[in-house]
């Protein structure tokens, strides 16, 4: 069964510096007391709101970073596996053509 694929590669940079920005504004609104005042436990529901937009910032900027990190320095495709998958005689589309070859008797030949 294949693997999903992860998740910081489903969504883009800007997307995911957007959802750092609303992980920011979510974490500003936790902390300005003010907005919590008249509201009944207020300060405990302040710090979760605190809390859980910067959990949102660190992913969103963090998954941002990883994506840039990609688009600049793109990972490198593997080596082949069979050590003679490279060469061209792997290729079935190239014909070797060795001069002199059809001239050489058969216990000469290599």
């Amino acid at each position: 069964m294949a693997e999903p694929e992860p998740t910081r590669s489903r969504l883009d940079l800007t997307t995911w510096a957007g959802i750092g920005i609303v992980g920011l504004l979510v974490f500003l609104v936790g902390v300005y007391q003010p907005i919590w005042a008249h509201v009944k436990y207020g300060p405990w529901i302040s710090i979760a709101v605190a809390i859980v937009g910067g959990i949102v910032v660190a992913i969103g900027f963090g998954y941002a970073y990883d994506a840039r990190e990609e688009s600049l320095h793109p990972t490198r495709r593997p080596p082949p596996e069979d050590p003679d998958a490279g060469s061209i005689r792997a290729a079935p589309s190239f014909e070797i053509y060795r001069p002199g070859e059809d001239d050489v008797p058969e216990s000469e030949k290599r």
